[in-house]
C-alpha cells in the first residue's frame, strides 16, 4: 500500500509539491499520517472485515461509543496538546534560540527523560498487549 502511494506521488510530482515549503507540507503530513494509520489498522486486524469495522469505529460508525471516546480524549488531552505543540516549528525555534544555554539543555534533557518515564508508565499500566509480531 505504501509503495503504491509513494509511486503515485513520484509519478504525479506531488512529492515535490509537498516538500516545497512548510505550508505546502502540511497537507502532505496529514495525508501521510492518515494512510499510515489506515495501514496500521489493516496490519493489526485479525481479518479484513475486522479492519473495516475498526476504521468505521474510528470515524464514529458503530463499535466504540462516543462516551468511551470522550473519556479517552479527556484522559489524554495534555498529551494531545503537547504532541501538537512539539510537532510544530516551535521545537526548532527553541533549539536555535537556546542552543548555547546550558540551563535550557539540561531542562530539555530532564524533559525527555520525564516524557520517557511517563510514556513507559502508560505502556506498563495498560492491559496485557502481546508483541504484535508474535501474531505472525
Amino acid at each position: 500500500m505504501y509503495f503504491v502511494f509513494i509511486a503515485l506521488e513520484k509519478v504525479t510530482g506531488m512529492d515535490k509539491f509537498f516538500a516545497k515549503n512548510y505550508l505546502t507540507s502540511i497537507p502532505g503530513r496529514i495525508y501521510t499520517i492518515f494512510f499510515v494509520m489506515m495501514g496500521w489498522v489493516f496490519f493489526r486486524a485479525e481479518s479484513v472485515g475486522d479492519a473495516f469495522y475498526y476504521i468505521g469505529s474510528m470515524f464514529g460508525n458503530g463499535g466504540i461509543s462516543s462516551d468511551n471516546a470522550v473519556f479517552w480524549i479527556k484522559e489524554t488531552r495534555i498529551f494531545f496538546l503537547l504532541a501538537i505543540l512539539f510537532s510544530s516549528p516551535i521545537g526548532r525555534w527553541f533549539k536555535i534560540k537556546f542552543q548555547n544555554n546550558k540551563i535550557a539543555q539540561v531542562t530539555y534533557l530532564i524533559g525527555m527523560v520525564l516524557l520517557f518515564v511517563i510514556t513507559l508508565s502508560f505502556v506498563i499500566t495498560d492491559s496485557y498487549n502481546p508483541f504484535i509480531y508474535f501474531n505472525f
